[in-house]
């Protein structure tokens, strides 16, 4: 029955992207049996679940971390193929909007509208943002003064040369090809920023900073084009910087359903594919053969004036993954010698508990052999160790202990839509957590004898998100893969440390480059 949902051409289609109907299949079972929601147990706080680390241990951290950069074990990973476009959505609102509305006359009669104030701000700060010159010479060209387009108020002529491909199209760009910061003489992107953090922090003995970026195809040639002209500024006799870019694989984009669950179509009836998520990228980091990766979002830099904390949490969230990689090491080594002493098993589910928040409640009674191939298995997985802040209100994912589907309690990054928001108690648990999840992630990728891991092995394929978008007035519906940060890493070895505020600096709207963070001062 569900093989005559697909016509030959459909399963062509799909084929061209990688993906098989045995794919299709699966998708639309996913979609009819719906997402099982995580169950919180309780917020990991500081002291349960996320940990300090003492100024006394400081200092062995860097030192751990260093021997790990010297050694070229370091590659930065950054998520960059998303569009700008929720960047700009109120200034795309407001270009919407009839000709013969009045951004002036619309404060006036709204003056606590935050649409309308964030506008507003805008317009009042557009000369300190890094890309106004673009703005100027982009308008010149066509004739236009921006002073005097300002004057007249014609705000929605500006936002047009802003975002469209009319001017400088900063709503379709990639936000790594925004420019973010101002300095005396020039004017950097995102892409400048995380090159300069990288070449900061993560060079070797050789001087080889390694950094990896996602990129949408249609951006490719130009990502290429601005790390050259980059690589020529910033690269001299002692410094390289290795930049990797790859892009999404379509044989992660999955099919759009209707509220029925069946196949939508677009107007020549062709199977309608979406982007599976950041979940879709597991597979470029996979394939990355990558030792220690760093993970963090694009958005995410500041000038050169704020990057130390930075430096500094990257360099001790690092020396603690080597710290824990090396005790990890150590234990798997012994565990496979012909004898294993009772007292080493009993060290190895001590250092299990405390330091990598593993549940071993399943072998507390169980027999030698059983407890040490557990033991073997628990540690033998991907590490990570997640920067956490505290939560001033961001919307988005958070730490929690939860119980599992297979009733196995762990620590996880958990979002939004993972909760039940029907569920009193649940509700209550989330109102109590301390912490949010900044993207700014340790990650150990290669086992105790130097093997890449499979990361799909440690995925959760459960830990789908299906969501409902609008294509052309119609709803349908959408299915994105386990999150990089969440599904994806669910069966890693986590741990999570509290990270100061200050390196939490994300541009969500344009209005954030205005913050004092994004100031260089």
């Amino acid at each position: 029955m569900e093989k005559s949902l697909f016509t030959q051409e459909d399963i062509d289609l799909a084929a061209s992207r990688g993906i098989t109907e045995g794919d299709l299949l699966e998708q639309l079972e996913i979609f009819r049996r719906g997402t099982p929601y995580v169950r919180l147990l309780r917020p990991c706080i500081a002291g349960d679940g996320i940990l300090k680390i003492e100024d006394s241990e400081k200092s062995e951290l860097v030192e751990m971390y260093e021997e790990a950069a010297s050694q070229g074990r370091l590659t930065k990973f950054i998520p960059a193929s998303g569009a700008a476009t929720r960047m700009f959505k109120n200034l795309a609102w407001f270009c919407c909007q009839s000709p013969e509305v009045d951004l002036i006359v619309l404060k006036k009669k709204h003056p606590q509208d935050e649409k309308i104030r964030a506008i507003w701000e805008v317009v009042e700060n557009i000369r300190h943002f890094a890309f106004f010159e673009d703005l100027e010479g982009v308008m010149a060209k066509d004739g236009l003064n921006i002073e005097k387009v300002l004057e007249s108020g014609d705000f929605q002529t500006l936002f047009v040369y802003l975002l469209t491909e009319r001017g400088l199209n900063y709503s379709n760009l990639p936000k790594a090809l925004l420019k973010f910061h101002r300095y005396k003489d020039h004017q950097r992107t995102a892409l400048e920023e995380h090159l300069v953090e990288a070449a900061g922090y993560s060079c070797d003995s050789d001087g080889v900073c390694r950094i990896h970026f996602t990129v949408s195809p249609g951006y490719r040639k130009i990502f290429e084009a601005t790390i050259d002209r980059l690589k020529a500024k910033y690269e001299g006799s002692s410094r390289v910087l290795d930049v990797g870019l790859s892009e999404q694989s379509p044989s992660t984009d999955t099919i759009a359903v209707d509220a029925n669950n069946q196949p939508v179509r677009d107007s020549e009836g062709r199977l309608i594919f979406r982007p599976g998520g950041h979940g879709s990228l597991l597979k470029n980091l996979n394939e990355l053969n990558g030792d220690i990766v760093f993970l963090k979002n694009v958005d995410n830099v500041v000038p050169d004036s704020k990057k130390q904390p930075t430096f500094l949490y990257k360099k001790l969230l690092t020396g603690y993954l080597v710290k824990l990689q090396r005790r990890i090491f150590e234990y798997l080594n012994l565990l496979e010698e012909p004898s294993v002493s009772g007292e080493l098993i009993r060290q190895i589910e001590e250092f299990c508990k405390a330091e990598l928040n593993l549940d071993l409640r399943n072998i507390e009674n169980a027999p030698p052999e059983k407890k040490l191939k557990t033991l073997q298995t628990l540690l033998d997985r991907p590490l990570r160790v997640c920067g956490m802040v505290e939560n001033r209100g961001e919307a988005g994912g958070g730490p929690f202990w939860i119980v599992d589907y297979d009733g196995n309690i762990s620590i996880q990054i958990v979002e939004m839509s993972q909760i039940d928001k029907n569920s009193p108690t649940q509700m209550i648990i989330l109102e109590r957590s301390t912490h949010f999840n900044p993207v700014f992630i340790a990650c150990g990728l290669r086992n105790y004898k130097g093997k890449q891991f499979n990361l799909f092995k440690y995925r959760d394929p459960r830990a789908v998100f299906i969501t409902t978008k609008y294509m052309n007035g119609r709803e349908l519906k959408a299915l994105e893969w386990p999150g990089l940060w969440n599904g994806s890493m669910a069966y890693w070895n986590t741990v999570f440390v509290e990270v100061p505020q200050e390196i939490f600096n994300p541009v969500k709207t344009v209005n954030d480059l205005l913050k004092e963070a994004h100031c260089n001062n």
